[in-house]
């Protein structure tokens, strides 16, 4: 399970201004992300989706605009745009560590784990302590069955998050499928302490479950 990472989200809205004497009107950019970001917040995606619109049309330049427009196309599960946008975002600015995390994640949904493992990495290049980079990693390796190289990545996870629920999820979904069940249990109880995630605890419910 590919897991989003939680970020602060600057988009915009749009207001347009009448130009004097006739002229074109304008677009206000620092208010059209901040609409934007009140639509995502409120849960209106596609609305937020469609004031970024706006903003790359008249700033196709700003990797941040693309970055949140992205995010917003992913909300609403339509992966090829949100993959689009994340691709923007990386040509526009390299360095963006989110930006390469976010496609991997949708590389991830589309079940192209090679291509999301690629772009976890280059997150993790560059932002090499964060641990839901590590746990994304190590989700991509678990999908193509590299579990010692999955294993690591939780285990990092876990180290630079000690609460991270989802790095003991992961752990514990490889120690089961190494045959290593009580390693296993102990993982996943404690996903149990530390999450209030519905679908995370009832993954570790399921898991525990399947090792009675």
């Amino acid at each position: 399970m590919y897991r989003a990472r939680l970020a602060a989200i600057a988009v915009g809205l749009v207001v347009l201004l009448a130009g004097c004497g006739g002229g074109a009107p304008s677009v206000d950019l620092p208010a059209v992300k901040e609409q934007a970001r009140q639509a995502y917040n409120a849960g209106d995606y596609a609305r937020a989706a469609s004031l970024l619109g706006t903003a790359v049309a008249v700033a196709p330049d700003d990797a941040e605009a693309h970055l949140q427009r992205g995010r917003a196309f992913a909300a609403l599960a339509d992966w090829g745009n949100a993959a689009a946008e994340f691709r923007e975002a990386v040509r526009l600015q390299p360095d963006n560590a989110d930006a390469h995390s976010n496609l991997g994640g949708v590389y991830y949904q589309q079940g192209r784990f090679a291509e999301a493992e690629q772009e976890f990495r280059k997150a993790l290049t560059l932002e090499p302590t964060d641990a839901v980079f590590h746990y994304n990693l190590g989700a991509a390796y678990a999908q193509q069955n590299l579990l010692n190289e999955a294993l690591a990545e939780f285990l990092s996870a876990r180290q630079f998050d000690p609460n991270l629920a989802e790095a003991y999820l992961g752990m514990g979904s490889v120690y089961a499928l190494q045959g290593r069940a009580q390693e296993a249990r102990e993982a996943f109880q404690k996903v149990l302490e530390l999450s209030q995630d519905p679908a995370v605890r009832a993954e570790a419910e399921r898991q525990l479950q399947l090792l009675r």
